[in-house]
């Protein structure tokens, strides 16, 4: 795995350093950090660009303008493996998050993805969803870096125990009593590895967010949404039942793409046709996994926004990828 800057900003009320990159609360003294900046701690305000001291509780002191919070949207590119979000047009808040790694093995390149969508109907989703995912990654991550042979580790259990440690990180998330009730999130989470065959993948989720393998002939849903009439039925969170996840074990003779998403996506695409032409289009612009990651997000804006949007792409190989020239499953606009 790639050494990158630390980018975790610092309170401003305590100075702590924040848990993550995307934090929205200070673990040290409860401070709110998306409600003191701009779209990054210390930026300067966006449309009169009045300096970082005039931005106050999230609005420019100068000229009044609400301030894009630091999640409103976000994107990570780690060349084979990419990850986008958006807040979207109808929420005033990004309650979706990812984490993404990749880590070098003795089988070659390893790759980690977690996405996970917060229950908007409960306070501090937000928090909720990025411990989740940042909890899940690490633990694979950690797994993978400690093993002599890639073929030594069981990704069904290791992923077992990494939805374990998403839901301890979910259930530490603010909880105000007199609010609507404890952080919950759904999560989705898969290790792509290659095999002596082509290329293994695990997946373990809770709740509606998916996975789906894509090649050059369809897109193959890889889970099965937890829903009762309509509802979540599983979640990660303080007051959630039995969180042991759901487990799909794939084995891919050829090379293809492992898409991740919330339902902030997936109700723009939802039936796998479609969902692949729609990939076939962006890849035959631009066949890397941030330009297509971005793609499915813009797509989801400029099909209305309703909700929180995340997409987390895998490419293993582009020359699998769908051409975007099959009429017969072209996406309808």
């Amino acid at each position: 795995m790639s050494d990158d800057v630390d980018t975790r900003p610092s309170c401003p009320e305590c100075g702590e350093l924040a848990p993550n990159a995307h934090a929205t609360w200070c673990e040290a003294c409860g401070a709110d950090l998306a409600g003191m900046t701009g779209s990054v701690l210390g930026a300067p305000c966006v449309e009169c660009g009045a300096g970082p001291e005039m931005i106050v509780e999230g609005f420019c002191g100068n000229c009044g303008r609400k301030q894009p919070g630091p999640r409103d949207h976000l994107s990570e590119d780690l060349g084979s493996i990419a990850a986008a979000t958006d807040k979207g047009h109808r929420h005033r808040h990004n309650e979706d998050a990812y984490s993404i790694a990749s880590v070098d093995t003795s089988v070659g390149t390893v790759h980690v993805a977690v996405v996970c969508d917060g229950v908007s109907s409960t306070d501090h989703s937000q928090d909720a969803s990025q411990l989740a995912a940042d909890a899940a990654r690490d633990r694979l991550v950690a797994a993978l870096e400690s093993a002599v042979s890639i073929e030594d580790i069981a990704l069904e259990s290791e992923m077992d125990e990494a939805i374990e440690d998403a839901q301890a990180a979910a259930a530490s998330a603010p909880f105000d009593e007199s609010g609507q009730g404890p952080a919950s999130t759904t999560i989705v989470a898969s290790v792509l590895t290659p095999s002596s065959d082509g290329y293994r993948s695990v997946t373990g989720w809770l709740g509606d967010s998916r996975a789906y393998w894509i090649d050059a002939e369809s897109a193959e849903p890889l889970t099965v949404d937890d829903e009762i009439d309509g509802s979540i039925s599983r979640w990660l969170g303080r007051d959630a039942g039995d969180v042991t996840p759901s487990i799909h074990v794939g084995e891919w003779a050829s090379a293809g793409q492992l898409l991740l998403c919330t339902d902030g996506l997936w109700r723009y695409a939802a039936e796998p046709p479609a969902l692949h032409a729609l990939i076939g289009d962006l890849s035959a612009a631009d066949h890397t996994s941030a330009a297509i990651a971005q793609g499915l997000v813009t797509h989801a804006l400029e099909s209305g926004g309703h909700d929180n949007v995340t997409v987390a792409l895998i490419t293993v190989d582009p020359s699998t990828m769908p051409t975007g020239d099959d009429s017969s499953t072209r996406m309808q606009t």
